[in-house]
């Protein structure tokens, strides 16, 4: 079973991916996080990356799906998968179809959540404070640069969604309710 998570910025994707992977036993590949861990390594690629993350642009094909590539690499799929967060451009969804099938797999679900840009901008304030108080703040978490993600968001996910929707893959979860509630209704929804 691979599972896809999408959302904007800020909704909670990494929580609600965390939560069904280990309701189902499977690791989760979080591209954005898998990003910030190499840049911090010093991986040419992810510093590039970085470069427009900062910005709130999404990163370039050939960077994202070089990266992601190498990550899912290393895994044993037949235990299933969530990703977080991949694909953002609708370039990158044959590409990931065909990583998938080159395995012998498919993506299982898609599952978007659901999420008022302004309730995802008030969590992504809320993280900033969390993260300021343990001295982690990350560098695209300024306000100039969480408006371009939304931007790049509200302008690349509808060709998404409706691609996994035609393939009948598409769930859509209610991401405006408590995090167990999401949860909740994922797990029914699947």
């Amino acid at each position: 079973m691979i599972f896809i998570m999408l959302g904007p910025s800020g909704c909670g994707k990494g929580t609600q991916a965390n939560k069904l992977a280990e309701k189902i036993g499977s690791p989760v590949v979080s591209s954005g996080e898998f990003l910030r861990r190499l840049a911090l390594a010093g991986d040419p690629r992810a510093l590039k990356a970085k470069e427009f993350t900062d910005r709130g642009e999404w990163s370039p094909f050939e960077i994202i799906t070089s990266i992601v590539k190498s990550e899912l690499d290393v895994l044993d799929l037949s235990k299933g998968l969530v990703m977080d967060g991949t694909p953002r451009t609708v370039d990158q969804v044959p590409w990931l179809d065909e990583y998938f099938k080159s395995r012998g797999f498919e993506i299982t679900k898609v599952i978007h959540l659901e999420t008022a840009l302004a309730e995802s901008f008030k969590r992504i304030r809320g993280r900033i404070a969390d993260d300021t108080v343990v001295g982690k703040v990350r560098s695209d978490d300024t306000d100039g640069a969480i408006r371009a993600r939304f931007n790049s968001y509200t302008t690349t996910i509808q060709p998404i969604k409706d691609y996994y929707q035609k393939q009948g893959k598409l769930v859509l979860v209610n991401n405006q309710q408590p995090i167990e509630d999401v949860h909740r209704e994922i797990c029914q929804k699947l």
